[in-house]
């Protein structure tokens, strides 16, 4: 089997991106694997943590990625649900799903609120089972009513899940160099890409 090589640190300097205002932006980049990257930006001075998936306008074209249109690509996360995010105890619901996706047993989505209408929903997807982080609003924003999937956001497969956890020391890296207005490279983080590859099969769970 061929050696796996992921793709590196990809930092986006301040004059290569604009926001909606026009003003000048800075993004960093970390490989989630197929083309997804959590991104640590800065909009209106507030730091946002994104996943998102990226396009290659060739290909075999490794240097121009692109993102999808309309945000339904990638879901934004604020300081405070990336902070929820970090804590979710999941892994009893991803089991039961992973099992569930082999023909063992029966799974509903069990959905992990991380406030502000955003949430995580573990589920099986065409087979597969998947950890999609998506936009959440309650029915008519009843109190107490279950909260439902709006269709924006982006799911993932569990090795790039495991690789959202492995990062998590990363990306919290990443917003403390971008808070104090650096752009952080491999170097800074610590981070090199040779040495973080990604499992070349799902990562497997025992029921």
């Amino acid at each position: 089997m061929a050696e796996h090589v992921p793709e590196p640190v990809i930092s986006v300097p301040a004059s290569e991106k604009s926001d909606e205002a026009g003003q000048l932006t800075q993004e960093t980049r970390l490989s989630l694997g197929d083309d997804v990257y959590v991104t640590v930006d800065v909009f209106q001075d507030e730091p946002l943590i994104s996943v998102r998936q990226f396009y290659r306008q060739e290909p075999d074209d490794t240097g121009k990625l692109t993102g999808g249109k309309d945000g339904m690509s990638g879901l934004s996360l604020t300081l405070q649900q990336w902070e929820a995010l970090k804590v979710q105890r999941m892994l009893g619901a991803i089991l039961n799903c992973t099992c569930a996706a082999m023909g063992m047993g029966t799974f509903y989505p069990k959905i992990f609120l991380l406030g502000d209408h955003c949430g995580v929903m573990v589920h099986v997807l065409r087979g597969q089972p998947t950890i999609s982080l998506m936009q959440m609003l309650r029915p008519y924003h009843i109190p107490d009513t279950s909260p439902r999937a709006q269709g924006i956001g982006i799911d993932l497969s569990i090795a790039q899940w495991e690789a959202v956890k492995a990062k998590m020391d990363t990306v919290d890296k990443m917003l403390a160099d971008t808070a104090a207005g650096n752009n952080p490279t491999e170097k800074d983080l610590g981070y090199s890409s040779l040495e973080d590859n990604l499992p070349d099969k799902d990562l497997a769970y025992c029921c």
